[in-house]
């Protein structure tokens, strides 16, 4: 992929900049049959029950977040460019960062030109150029008639901000935490444990029966086609923690309804120890070692 600071130096070489991004770009990349199979993942067949079973999905384009994702839109993008010469093309292909564009002109019209051959080659190819910012009044107007326009004064920059009314490039600010209220891992005032679907995902301070039953890997979940595939005891262990789960939702509840279980509501005297630390704030469970 291009060098970064190439790009960035060119955007601030000339008078009029300009930005844009192109949508859901690789959702645009399908992905060959032969390849499909490498992206299956686990699924429930019923999303609102957590008990049943799971199926297999796999992806038909390039899925975002996997590690091979930007090589791909890279190297398809470049090649439409290197297949349709132009100058245009060779702007885009100096100056495509991922899904980003970012560039700059000496003058309104090469830029205008550029917005309207740009979005002509890419949607040549399936993609569709959005979000245009510019610090050009014409190129403003022109995106907003378009309906693809980007009215934001402050614009995200790989990572920084642009000002385009004062045409001022800055890193975002950051608000460091006052060192007496971060959080640490001997800290009083307790850690936040989210609580994703009625389940408490506990951090390292907790048992580790609470941790190992939150990261089962779904490679060794049983199906009905693929049984004989996982060894007994992958499919014992996803069965015990389908157990620790069912012994983690209670806690929820009975936070949440302010009352204290006894032993034989939570099936262990450890867990029930860990309870004590635990309060329900705002939807969010707390640990307090301090209680």
């Amino acid at each position: 992929m291009t060098d970064l600071t190439e790009i960035l130096v060119r955007f601030r070489m000339y008078k009029y900049a300009v930005t844009a991004d192109i949508e859901k770009a690789f959702l645009h990349i399908e992905l060959d049959v032969d390849d499909r199979d490498v992206t299956r993942f686990y699924w429930l067949e019923n999303p609102m029950d957590t008990e049943s079973r799971l199926i297999t999905y796999r992806f038909k384009v390039v899925l975002f977040g996997a590690t091979c994702s930007p090589f791909m839109l890279s190297a398809t993008l470049m090649k439409h460019f290197r297949d349709n010469p132009s100058t245009t093309s060779t702007e885009l292909q100096r100056n495509v960062y991922v899904d980003n564009v970012l560039t700059s002109f000496t003058d309104k019209q090469s830029l205008l030109k550029f917005y309207t051959e740009s979005r002509k080659l890419l949607s040549e190819a399936g993609f569709n150029l959005r979000s245009w910012n510019s610090n050009s009044t014409e190129l403003q107007n022109v995106a907003g008639r378009d309906k693809i326009g980007d009215n934001d004064d402050i614009v995200k920059i790989l990572g920084m901000r642009w000002d385009r009314e004062s045409d001022d490039l800055k890193f975002q600010q950051i608000e460091f935490m006052e060192k007496d209220k971060m959080i640490t891992k001997d800290s009083d005032s307790g850690e936040i444990i989210s609580i994703e679907s009625g389940q408490a995902i506990c951090n390292s301070q907790l048992p580790n029966i609470f941790v190992e039953s939150l990261a089962v890997n779904p490679d060794v979940v049983q199906s009905d086609d693929d049984e004989d595939e996982y060894k007994d005891e992958d499919i014992i262990d996803w069965k015990q923690a389908k157990v620790m789960d069912s012994q983690i939702a209670p806690f929820v509840r009975y936070v949440r309804e302010g009352r204290k279980p006894t032993t034989a509501d939570v099936g262990s005297s450890l867990l029930l120890r860990q309870f004590q630390h635990l309060i329900l704030k705002d939807g969010v469970l707390y640990r307090h070692d301090d209680l």
